[in-house]
């Protein structure tokens, strides 16, 4: 019970002597003033950030309009108490995602003694990463996919199932559905299945998985404290033994994994499923040059869950708000959904019909553009460096090894140099004949380069699954509190469609 008041302490009393040190920022500063890069001063305050008043999301756009009025391409700000590079230029962009990647390869890390976040592919560094990486990545192949889409094709009939069931058993004569929770369900349906090829059925109401999950991800006021604290003192954190994630659901969903490998490894069962690469590591020991253990392997199924879970929840809880509030975007997106599934003479769609179908990936893909899942992507330089035509007159300069660098990805997608009237929804930006127009790298929904989001192929494919079963058998519309336009629910590090955001699901037969 001690824990939390004796954070709030030394937050308070941290915040204090930062209040009187200004002196130890103009130290940490001066290297970049003598650089020649513009020091932009901090928009939203740590506090700010911790109540909830403001987030990463909106101090990042205004940088990147500070920017622009100065005719900067980088500029230098202190986030509680460390200097980060922002980024507003697509070529900077492109030089520290893909073209010199070699000296921008790590993730800041994400505090000590974290084995989830740090061990896992989002936190490995350098060799550690890339050798992870490479063992990973044919999990994620086309292949893979298509061998494991019976799983998604399950899964979104039993959500459709579900939504039918919750109007059938509701009481009132005008019900809607709360979206994000529905999307929870078959999120973790497919986790557990094509993923783990578990038998769980996370519909049902008494199910366990659900609620711990929102309790791994959740950001209350007591899981802020603990980030903040276990950030900005790490070893103190690490003496008194304080972590940043809920101790009780990481244990559930590490014996949950435990438990899924040692059935698999006792029963001799291959499956199609990504569980089978870490079994398989496992029985090995040292494949792709990694020496396994669940302490290597578990992190990973964690990385898969955290990826899969309300990320995916959140991204089709924003499409069913764009398909109610743009009933002609709804219109197409069923015409193409309707012809495909027509032809086949049943309700399924294939692998090879789902990755055909255009108009449902340029709606998803204008989806993650105007509702990212990352608002921001950070790299810390690994090796110091110059990067040319970084400031005014195209001086090289030099950064730092163990900076820092944020690139706005939210900021880009919403900078009409790009994306002209930003904030309409016009799914046609990502035509061919469009993208071909702009810059290859002003959209970042997965991310950019080598360290993009491995499990890009699977999410896609999982939410135009989703989608193609949702507008086959339903009518998206506004319910009577639905906030036009979407009021978005802000955390630490961006938004997402508020978890009490209700549609209604009208029947189509």
């Amino acid at each position: 019970m001690w824990v939390i008041p004796g954070i709030l302490v030394v937050l308070v009393t941290a915040w204090f002597l930062r209040r009187f040190m200004k002196n130890s920022n103009a130290d940490k500063l001066s290297y970049w003033k003598q650089q020649g890069f513009t020091i932009l001063e901090e928009t939203i305050s740590g506090w700010d950030i911790f109540t909830g008043k403001g987030n990463v999301t909106d101090s990042d756009i205004e940088y990147y309009k500070e920017l622009g009025r100065r005719g900067e391409s980088c500029g230098v700000v202190t986030e509680l108490g460390t200097p980060i590079l922002i980024v507003r230029d697509l070529d900077v962009v492109r030089d520290i995602l893909i073209k010199d990647f070699d000296n921008f390869t790590d993730r800041p890390p994400f505090g000590e003694g974290n084995k989830i976040f740090n061990g896992s592919l989002f936190g490995l560094m350098g060799k550690n990463w890339r050798n992870m990486r490479s063992f990973l990545s044919p999990t994620f192949t086309s292949g893979r996919i298509r061998n494991m889409f019976s799983h998604f094709e399950k899964s979104a009939a039993n959500l459709t199932a579900f939504i039918k069931n919750q109007q059938k058993t509701s009481s009132s004569t005008n019900f809607d559905l709360p979206v994000v929770e529905a999307m929870r369900k078959f999120s973790m349906q497919v986790i557990t299945s094509a993923a783990f090829g578990l038998k769980v059925d996370s519909f049902h109401p008494s199910d366990e998985i659900i609620p711990m999950a929102r309790r791994l991800f959740a950001l209350t006021m007591s899981a802020k404290i603990r980030m903040i604290f276990v950030l900005q003192f790490p070893k103190l954190a690490k003496f008194l033994n304080v972590k940043m994630e809920d101790v009780e659901a990481v244990d559930f969903f590490w014996r949950l994994i435990s438990t899924a490998i040692n059935i698999r490894q006792k029963s001799g069962v291959r499956g199609n499923d990504f569980l089978q690469s870490l079994v398989d590591a496992l029985n090995s020991k040292e494949a792709g040059d990694i020496v396994w253990s669940e302490d290597a392997a578990i992190p990973q199924a964690f990385a898969f869950i955290a990826a899969g879970f309300d990320t995916i929840a959140n991204n089709l809880s924003a499409a069913c708000y764009v398909l109610a509030t743009h009933p002609e975007v709804q219109e197409e997106l069923y015409r193409e959904v309707e012809k495909v599934m027509q032809s086949s003479g049943d309700d399924t769609i294939s692998y090879e019909e789902i990755n055909g179908m255009e108009y449902i990936d340029m709606f998803v893909a204008e989806t993650l553009r105007l509702y990212p899942s990352v608002a921001r992507l950070d790299r810390v330089c690994t090796t110091e460096c110059a990067l040319p035509d970084v400031g005014k007159g195209g001086r090289a300069r030099l950064i730092r090894k163990g900076t820092v660098i944020a690139v706005p990805a939210d900021a880009f997608h919403k900078d009409e140099q790009y994306f002209p009237d930003p904030f309409k929804f016009d799914p046609t930006r990502f035509s061919q004949e469009n993208k071909a127009k702009r810059s290859p790298y002003a959209y970042m929904g997965f991310g950019n380069g080598p360290r993009s989001c491995i499990g890009m192929r699977f999410a896609l494919v999982e939410t135009k699954v989703a989608l193609a079963h949702i507008v086959r058998n339903f009518e998206i519309r506004p319910s009577a509190g639905t906030p036009i336009p979407a009021k978005m629910e802000k955390d630490m590090l961006g938004y997402s469609v508020g978890t009490d955001i209700r549609l209604k699901f009208i029947p189509r037969d």
